[in-house]
Parts: structure tokens; C-alpha cells; sequence
């Protein structure tokens, strides 16, 4: 991998002991709670909950919670879909508020609010065949280059999510993107890369602020290598609360920081808004682009 991250672990292992006792981490077991509303009249949400440290086996769902989702503060019915995922069944929209909480036999009970983010629409998308510096070659390969148009609500700090979703069949899987030409989402340098410090994205998907474009109408510039037969793919543009995009941060921090994993730089805890419990409520809506179909075969 990289030669200054070899010789810098190398350098701990042969001059440190480390005397941290990990059992000192373990605790009772929380409520594990995922949600993600979005304009609608259905909303997933996941119960589960959390092994102490030097618990044994995978996390348990939890089948027989008791959960509550408000939207503006009337409440939603909610359908049991069984091994611990639940179905608020109701209208929501941008901008309304989102509260959601969910007790369990045993464990401490958990709430969390979030607000459904404003209407997100893709003005302009256009695609063509460029070279573009693919990072995992590190040389010039041909690809296929997505530009993607939006404008930046001036009043408000927003954050952003995209995502290249690629169709087989019935089923959908994230490819990666090519970020190399796009500032407003590439900010790393050779030397964060020397460095332990990598820009891969949780499950594919690249998150961003407006602090570079704050107010503009804005064009993305996206790339995936060039495959003449391709399947369906698009690209899939958010608009995400501010309690999403510091989840998926945290994530994209501690994954991709690699002086932090041999313990030469701090990990910071993965972010939760869930009171009294682990996970996120993150509100999000989206502006989508056209399916792109490669040549027959």
C-alpha cells in the first residue's frame, strides 16, 4: 500500500506497547435505530439493538418494539414487516418535521427529530466521452463523463448526496464515481493521499456542502469508466439533512483515514442523533437523472 504508512506502523509496532484494555468499553446494550424519510407515503425505518463489546454474535432486530413517527407532530400508522423492520404508512413532503421514537422490553427508550429537506431538481444533464484521471490506474482512461446541473438555495446551508446507480434485472447496485475533475467534491491532495487520508465514499454514495457554491446555479462534473455495452445506469442527485450528511461523514472518516487505524491520527465515533440510543434519523429528497443505456450487444 502506501510506503509511508508501512514504515510508520512498522516504526509502532517495533517501539510501542500498548496497554488499553477493551473490556473497560463495554456497557448495557441500546436501541439501534435506522431511518431515512424522503417526500412520500411510505417510510422504512430498522430496530435493533446493540452487543456490548465483548458480546457474542451478530446485532439482534428487534421484532416487538413499540415505535411512534410524527410527522409535524401527528402520528403515522405503523406496519410490522416482522425481523425488526417497521413501515410508517402516511404523506410526508419537503419541509415537514420528523419525529420518531421507539421503546423496547428491557433496553432504554430512544427518540430522534429530523426535517425533511426542500425539493432537489436536476435543471440540466448532459454526458459525453472524455479522458478523465481515474485515481485507482493513476493514469488518463476514457470514460464516461456526466455533467449535472442544480442551483444552491442561497439562504440556507445545504448538503448534497449523488449516487451512480447501475440497473441488472430487478436488482440496482452503486458504482463508483469518478470525482477527479469536480472541486466542489474533490478535496484531496497527493499528499493526503501519501498521507493514509483516501476520498472512497460509503456504499458509493458521495456526499458534499454548498460551502463552494453557496447560491450558484452549479454544474457537477461526475465520470465512470467507458464501457460500450453497458446496463442502465443514472445518476441520482440529493439534497440531505444536516443530521444524514454528519452520519455518513463519520463513517467516510473513520473508513478512510488510515493513520487513524495504526493509531497515528484520532478516529472520531460514528455521529448519532438518537437520543438515548445509536443510529440516525436523516431526512433527504432527490432530483433523479435519465436512465443511460449502452450499445446492444
Amino acid at each position: 500500500m502506501k510506503k509511508i504508512l508501512l514504515f510508520l506502523s512498522c516504526a509502532l509496532l517495533l517501539g510501542c506497547k500498548d496497554n488499553f484494555d477493551i473490556t473497560k468499553l463495554n456497557g448495557t446494550d441500546k436501541l439501534v435505530v435506522y431511518c431515512f424519510p424522503s417526500p412520500g407515503d411510505t417510510t422504512d425505518i430498522d430496530v435493533g439493538r446493540s452487543q456490548p463489546v465483548n458480546g457474542k454474535g451478530d446485532a439482534v432486530m428487534i421484532a416487538d418494539a413499540s415505535v411512534t413517527y410524527q410527522v409535524n407532530g401527528v402520528a403515522l400508522t405503523i406496519r410490522n414487516l416482522g425481523d425488526g423492520h417497521y413501515q410508517a404508512i402516511g404523506q410526508q413532503r419537503e419541509g415537514d418535521r420528523i419525529t420518531l421514537s421507539v421503546k423496547a422490553n428491557g433496553l432504554p427508550g430512544t427518540m430522534a427529530e429530523t426535517t425533511i429537506p426542500a425539493h432537489l431538481a436536476i435543471e440540466k444533464f448532459e454526458v459525453d466521452t472524455v479522458n478523465m484521471y481515474n485515481r485507482d490506474y493513476e493514469a488518463f482512461r476514457e470514460s464516461e463523463r456526466f455533467a449535472v446541473t442544480f442551483t444552491d438555495d442561497a439562504a440556507s446551508e445545504d448538503f448534497y448526496a449523488v449516487k451512480l446507480v447501475q440497473k441488472v434485472g430487478h436488482h440496482f447496485r452503486n458504482l463508483r464515481i469518478n470525482t477527479h475533475d469536480e472541486p466542489a467534491i474533490n478535496g484531496m491532495s497527493d499528499i493526503d493521499y501519501d498521507f493514509g487520508f483516501d476520498d472512497s465514499s460509503y456504499q458509493n454514495v458521495v456526499f458534499f456542502t454548498d460551502k463552494s457554491i453557496n447560491g450558484r446555479r452549479y454544474t457537477l462534473h461526475l465520470g465512470m469508466p467507458y464501457r460500450r455495452f453497458s446496463p442502465p445506469h443514472r445518476i441520482e442527485l440529493y439534497r440531505i439533512s444536516p443530521e444524514y450528511y454528519r452520519f455518513i461523514k463519520s463513517i467516510n472518516d473513520v473508513s478512510n483515514n488510515d493513520m487513524g487505524k495504526i493509531g497515528l491520527a484520532p478516529i472520531t465515533p460514528t455521529y448519532s442523533n438518537v437520543r438515548g440510543g445509536l443510529g440516525v434519523l436523516g431526512g433527504c429528497s432527490s432530483g433523479l437523472g435519465p436512465w443511460l443505456v449502452g450499445e446492444e450487444d
